[in-house]
């Protein structure tokens, strides 16, 4: 993402999980606070980065279940007209 500069690591992480999860919040209001924080320090980075793996695998299985929904399909055409 160009920002070679302010590299995150698992340090920074931990501090910004450890300062959340200390919070004096509700539950729900705690879950919301802890997702936003991680967001935000790291979640735009890792939605990029899983694009590809998304896509690549949203087309694999489209393609085998295509497949298989058409093996199926033809193997009930051929019990039927039996």
């Amino acid at each position: 993402m160009g920002r070679w500069d302010r590299l995150a690591g698992f340090e920074t992480f931990r501090a910004k999980l450890e300062a959340n999860l200390a919070m004096d919040a509700g539950p729900v209001e705690g879950l919301w606070i802890y997702m936003v924080t991680l967001f935000e320090q790291f979640g735009l980075p890792m939605w990029i980065g899983s694009m590809p793996w998304a896509l690549l695998s949203a087309w694999l299985g489209y393609h085998w279940s295509l497949r298989l929904v058409i093996k199926i399909r033809s193997r009930r055409a051929l019990r039927s007209n039996s």
